[in-house]
C-alpha cells in the first residue's frame, strides 16, 4: 500500500470516528444541561432562604425568580417562592405557586403541610385537609403532618379526632410543643379542664422561666379560673402582664381574680398598676370603684375574661 493510500485510509478512519462521537458529545451535552440548571437553581434558593431567615424579602424574591428561570420545574424554589409572596402580603400569587409547586412535586410532604398552612389561614379548612391527609399518606410517621391535621381539624370543629391526630403527632415527636398546645385548647373545647391544664403545664414546662408565651399563660389562668382556683388565676395573669410589658387589660384580670379568691390588697395593687399605665382604663375604674364602696359583688357567674373554651391560638 502507497503512502497515499495509507493517508487516505487514516483520515477516512478519524472521519468515521468523528462522525460517531460528536453527536454522542452533543447528546450527553443536552442532557447535562438541565442538570445544571438545576444545580443553580438550588444554589440560588439556598441563598434566597438564608435571605427569608434574614427577613430580607426581597433579595428572597430577587433570587427566587432568578432561579425559577433557570430551572422552572425546580419545586423546592417554585414552594420558597409561594412562602416569600405571602410574606409579602401576595395570598393569591402565593397561592397559585404553592399549587403548581405540589403538582410538579405531588410527592413531597412539606410542599402538602406548606400548602396547607396557607389555606388553613385563608379560611379554606376544607381544602387544607386535603393536602394534610396527603401528606399523611405519604409520610404517615411526619409529627408535622400530624399536627398540621390536627389544627385543621380543630379549626373544623371536629374535636375528637384532632385530639387522635394531635396525639399521633406527639407519639411520634414528644417534644411536638404546639401539639400539646393545641391539645389543651382542644381538651378545653370538649369540656375537660383538668385534661387541658394537664397539656398547659406540659407546654409551658418547655419554656425557661420567664420566656413562656403570653397567650398560653393567659390560657392557664382562663382554666384555673374556669376551676375556680382563683388565686392560682391570679398569679398566671400576672405572669401574662409582666410578660406582655405591663399590659393593663391582664392587671385587671389578675385584679378580678384576686377579688375572687378574696384578696382585697392584691386586688387593689394590680388595678392602681393599670391605671398608672392605662388611666382611662374602664373596667379598672369600674372595680376600683367597687372596692372604693365596698359593694364587689363576686359570684360564680360573672364573666369578665372570655370563657376559656372559647381561646384559640392565633
Amino acid at each position: 500500500m502507497s503512502l497515499r493510500e495509507r493517508l487516505l485510509q487514516r483520515t477516512a478512519f478519524w472521519t468515521a470516528l468523528a462522525a460517531l462521537w460528536l453527536p454522542g458529545c452533543s447528546l450527553v451535552q443536552r442532557h447535562m444541561r438541565p442538570v445544571r440548571e438545576l444545580e443553580v437553581s438550588r444554589q440560588l434558593t439556598r441563598e434566597a432562604n438564608f435571605a427569608l431567615e434574614r427577613g430580607d424579602l426581597q433579595e428572597a424574591d430577587r433570587l427566587l425568580v432568578q432561579a425559577l428561570r433557570q430551572c422552572e420545574t425546580d419545586a423546592e424554589a417554585r414552594a420558597l417562592y409561594g412562602e416569600v409572596l405571602w410574606r409579602l402580603g401576595q395570598r393569591e400569587a402565593a397561592l397559585q405557586q404553592l399549587k403548581s409547586a405540589a403538582e410538579q412535586a405531588p410527592d413531597q410532604a412539606p410542599i402538602h403541610l406548606r400548602l396547607a398552612e396557607k389555606y388553613l389561614a385563608s379560611g379554606s379548612a376544607e381544602l387544607a385537609q386535603r393536602h394534610t391527609e396527603t401528606a399523611i399518606r405519604i409520610s404517615p410517621g411526619n409529627s408535622a403532618a400530624w399536627l398540621m391535621h390536627g389544627k385543621v381539624l380543630q379549626a373544623r370543629g371536629q374535636i375528637q379526632t384532632a385530639i387522635s391526630a394531635l396525639q399521633r403527632s406527639l407519639d411520634f415527636n414528644p417534644e411536638e410543643t404546639e401539639a400539646l398546645a393545641r391539645l389543651a385548647e382542644c381538651y378545653q373545647a370538649s369540656g375537660q379542664p383538668d385534661r387541658a391544664l394537664a397539656e398547659w403545664q406540659a407546654a409551658l414546662e418547655r419554656y425557661r422561666p420567664g420566656h413562656e408565651p403570653v397567650e398560653w399563660l393567659v390560657a392557664v389562668a382562663q382554666v384555673y379560673q374556669w376551676i375556680g382556683r382563683h388565686a392560682d388565676a391570679a398569679e398566671y395573669y400576672a405572669q401574662a402582664a409582666e410578660r406582655d410589658n405591663g399590659n393593663p387589660d391582664l392587671l385587671v384580670q389578675a385584679g378580678l381574680a384576686h377579688l375572687r379568691a378574696g384578696d382585697r390588697v392584691a386586688a387593689l395593687t394590680n388595678l392602681r398598676k393599670a391605671l398608672a399605665i392605662d388611666p382611662r382604663n374602664p373596667d379598672a375604674h369600674r372595680l376600683l370603684q367597687q372596692l372604693s364602696a365596698d359593694h364587689v359583688i363576686l359570684t360564680s357567674g360573672e364573666e369578665t375574661a372570655p370563657h376559656p373554651a372559647r381561646g384559640r391560638l392565633p
